[in-house]
């Protein structure tokens, strides 16, 4: 029998950088009163590493001002990163100081988007967000991943009407990457890798988000999430490795796919902590508990897949923090889970609960 011990650390993701600016086309007409409304776009890249995109090529926008009238319905607004453009045109309201607010997603035509900003005139525009590429309980293809991109801001005339209104987009998704080591000269492959009884869909209220670059605040019982998952179904995040990836042993840890660039997204939320006390083989004898835990399966090399073996691995409450019934992923965070894989012949222990950290 193999063991695996299991230790979590949790980084947190970085915010943004580079900025573009834009005019509107020569030629293009506003109808009716006020001044058309034009963009800056400032993009957020995460520090440890890149998003899908090193560029925001385009958005959609919804822009209602402080009397409910709708000055930009869910419109796509396209640009090369100087340069944005959509129709027909939005115009400024008549005063100046009249507050508009503006909600945007980007990509444009992000899959997984179920509910747009088209059509939405309340105070609290929603997205209904499903992970591209994967419904529950099948298998993900992380090359068909996507990242999302939201913001929430408030301008008027008076202070962006000439330069342009400012839209800092920010993360909407959480980030989980692998790594594994062996102390061991044995070499394994890692086949598989799945975040057990988790939502893979939600609903985000971007009036709910913090505007412009002001810092996610906590919420909820205390975590940063932002996203009501109660509209999804418990299911299983089933990253799809490919032919497997290889981990030497070397003593070194090695992310399981490429690099550090690729990771697999999450819908932030809340979850309960699974009942394992252990890590436990999964088995025709195995139970499978309620409540959130991993499953990795791998194999040493030179063996075949069917000699594969799969642990369930519990992911304890983080030290220090005073919700240790459960454990979050956050908005805008990255976590890393790590693991150290064992021969035959050794019985499962417990994860190294001490090891946990959260920044």
């Amino acid at each position: 029998m193999k063991r695996t011990v299991f230790f979590l650390s949790m980084l947190a993701t970085g915010l943004l950088v580079s900025s573009c600016s834009n005019d509107l086309d020569e030629g293009q007409e506003a109808a009716g009163s006020g001044k058309p409304i034009s963009f800056n776009v400032l993009e957020h890249k995460q520090l440890r590493s890149a998003t899908t995109t090193s560029t925001i090529n385009d958005f959609r926008l919804l822009a209602v001002d402080e009397t409910g009238k709708t000055l930009i319905d869910g419109l796509e607004v396209t640009g090369n990163g100087a340069h944005w453009t959509y129709s027909p045109l939005g115009l400024w309201p008549e005063t100046e100081t009249t507050q508009v607010n503006f909600y945007a997603f980007s990509p444009a035509e992000a899959d997984g988007i179920d509910e747009g900003l088209a059509g939405q005139t309340g105070p609290s525009p929603t997205i209904k967000y499903a992970l591209p590429g994967h419904s529950v309980n099948t298998s993900l293809s992380l090359s068909d991943q996507e990242d999302l991109l939201v913001t929430h801001h408030t301008g008027t005339f008076f202070k962006e009407g000439v330069s342009g209104v400012n839209l800092n987009f920010r993360h909407a998704l959480s980030r989980v990457l692998f790594k594994a080591k062996s102390e061991s000269s044995h070499t394994f492959e890692v086949l598989g890798i799945a975040l057990k009884n988790i939502k893979s869909s939600g609903k985000l209220n971007l009036a709910s988000l913090p505007k412009d670059n002001a810092t996610f605040d906590l919420a909820g019982s205390g975590y940063r999430i932002y996203w009501d998952t109660s509209v999804g179904t418990n299911g299983d995040l089933v990253a799809n490795l490919g032919k497997g990836v290889t981990i030497k042993g070397d003593g070194d840890y090695h992310y399981f796919i490429v690099d550090d660039t690729v990771a697999l997204y999450v819908i932030p939320q809340e979850n309960t902590v699974s009942s394992l006390d252990k890590v436990t083989l999964v088995n025709e004898t195995f139970i499978p508990p309620s409540g959130f835990y991993i499953e990795i399966t791998y194999k040493e090399s030179g063996q075949s897949n069917e000699e594969a073996v799969t642990y369930a691995v519990p992911v304890p409450a983080i030290v220090g923090d005073a919700y240790k019934s459960s454990i979050a992923f956050e908005i805008e965070r990255q976590y890393t889970f790590q693991f150290e894989l064992f021969s035959h012949g050794l019985a499962p222990v417990n994860p190294l609960t001490e090891n946990i950290d959260k920044d």
